[in-house]
């Protein structure tokens, strides 16, 4: 499909899954076009990209998606197949129904089993119960689930369940590693001037080691918290890499784990090999661990900022506080690992105090790496959709892009869902934030573009700050003596008793006054009795 339809058109619609599925809809009902082709530009989100559709942009791409499934479905004989295993992730769940129906209809006999994330729990349920061409749905983890399946059907075993719920794996250092021979014999197909060296993906856990946010539905496959040993993960991104001929990793985990992650990265470091990596972790990263992480390799990470209010984030069950958030926003910038990270919007229930907390917090979060603006939505199995009154929600049901999607039968449950309650306060609340967020971005394009907005460099018995203010005005503050050992000393959230016992020379009236000095200019974030120092060291003269 790359390859018909180009790097640039297919990563513009692979962008949304709205769009993606869409697309896939076409395919699986036929004759609601209009209403499928009308969502997928919708959905699509970047201005410059919505450009470049329209419905005809949209159909071809419909009609390139055919003729490649289209060549799968005619390059094997399916009669010679007991079972066919299709896995449906992100944007795949309408193409995966296509390719499933059409198999059943070249070879009606063959078992068509689906797994992955598209599919877990009751919304794998009601794929099975809506869709007679599916025979088995795993949910969960598939290896050991889908072996036991096979094997009862070898043994001529009487299959009473078809919907599995899988066992979880206990040992994932007794997983095979991946295999992408497939992949890459397909990309040397390719024409020349088409072909590009791919970003693997590799797993190091499963699982999230906190569990509770309670927006958070990602968890919905897995039960408890695994990792593979880092010598293990070490092993294995090392082998894949020379066997593939690749650099570049994106672990696919909802949180890497924190002890093994760093074994792992501390053993790639040591083997002196320039591989890159992408990884979500979860907020409270130390600058010195930031600084071994990018001199390690990982260059790319998403956190779970959520949101920089203290009273929502109690709410979320984040776990984390905004100075975490802010230290971590600091840290990884000042050790040049690229932060993507959202922050929710429109959460059910949401008040006042929220958003004047969220305000406040910006006028520091600023000097880092935006984050984006994200409005809450309901999934399948979250806190909020079990526990839904606790958020002020009326009623909920599935979100009406199904309709358009499954026009003629819709499964009863689905991942995503829209509610009422207090939507439309919560969006009117958080207005002016999404607004802030957009002149975050704003500033970043216009100030940023050789050096961050707010830096330092060590003089040895000084400090020199450098700070860019909203019109680009440029401040620059000296900080001599005792004023530098104390800012040293905030380059890691500190309390402010300990500078005291640190320095105590030093009166708390004075203290006190040149910290609300340094805060009031923006120079210092406080929360509580912590303070942080938020210019980044700049080593880059």
């Amino acid at each position: 499909l790359y390859e018909k339809i180009g790097a640039q058109l297919y990563g513009i619609i692979s962008d949304s899954s709205w769009a993606s599925e869409a697309i896939g809809a076409m395919l699986l009902t036929p004759g609601y076009e209009d209403q499928q082709a009308e969502l997928a530009i919708r959905m699509i989100k970047d201005g410059d990209a919505k450009k470049r559709l329209n419905r005809d942009t949209i159909l071809e791409v419909r009609d390139s998606l055919r003729a490649v499934l289209g060549e799968l479905l005619g390059s094997l004989d399916w009669s010679g197949y007991d079972f066919v295993g299709i896995t449906v992730s992100l944007n795949q769940l309408c193409s995966g129904l296509y390719l499933a129906k059409e198999i059943k209809h070249l070879s009606p006999s063959t078992k068509i089993v689906m797994g992955g994330a598209s599919v877990s729990g009751t919304a794998g349920e009601a794929i099975l119960n809506t869709f007679p061409f599916i025979d088995f749905v795993v949910s969960g983890e598939g290896e050991g689930a889908l072996y036991s399946l096979i094997h009862s059907y070898l043994e001529a075993k009487p299959i009473d369940e078809t919907f599995i719920r899988a066992e979880e794996l206990k040992d994932m250092d007794s997983l095979p590693p991946p295999d992408f021979s497939d992949f890459f014999e397909e990309l040397q197909r390719l024409p020349p001037e088409k072909r590009f060296i791919p970003v693997l993906p590799v797993e190091f856990s499963r699982g999230c080691f906190w569990g509770r946010c309670t927006f958070c539905n990602l968890n919905l496959q897995w039960k408890g918290y695994r990792s593979k040993s880092s010598n293990r993960m070490a092993r294995e991104v090392l082998w894949l890499s020379r066997r593939y001929g690749v650099l570049d990793f994106a672990f696919m985990d909802n949180a890497l784990p924190p002890k093994e992650m760093s074994e792992f990265f501390r053993e790639i470091r040591e083997r002196g090999v320039d591989l890159k990596f992408f990884g979500e972790l979860r907020a409270s990263i130390s600058r010195e661990l930031a600084q071994e992480l990018g001199a390690s390799g990982l260059k790319t990470v998403q956190v779970g900022i959520e949101s920089l209010s203290p009273t929502l984030l109690r709410r979320l069950r984040k776990g984390r506080s905004v100075m975490d958030n802010i230290a971590t926003m600091r840290h990884l910038l000042e050790a040049g690992i690229s932060l993507e990270g959202n922050l929710i919007l429109d959460f059910p229930g949401s008040s006042e105090k929220e958003v004047e907390e969220t305000m406040e917090a910006l006028r520091f979060a600023r000097y880092f790496k935006p984050l984006k603006a994200v409005s809450f939505w309901l999934g399948l199995g979250s806190p909020v959709f079990s526990r839904s009154d606790e958020f002020q929600i009326r009623y909920m049901r599935p979100h009406r892009n199904y309709k358009t999607l499954f026009p003629e039968h819709s499964p009863s449950e689905t991942m995503v869902y829209e509610y009422g309650g207090t939507l439309k306060r919560d969006r009117a609340l958080w207005k002016r934030v999404r607004r802030e967020i957009g002149e975050w971005h704003r500033f970043w394009d216009e100030h940023t573009r050789h050096i961050p907005p707010l830096t330092y460099r060590d003089g040895g018995d000084f400090v020199l700050i450098r700070q860019v203010l909203d019109k680009g005005t440029v401040l620059q503050h000296r900080l001599q003596g005792l004023s530098r050992k104390i800012f040293l000393d905030m380059l890691e959230p500190i309390e402010i008793k300990t500078i005291m016992e640190r320095n105590p020379g030093v009166s708390s009236e004075k203290l006190h006054s040149f910290l609300e000095d340094l805060h009031v200019k923006g120079l210092i974030f406080k929360e509580g009795v912590k303070v942080l120092a938020l210019p980044v060291r700049n080593r880059k003269i």
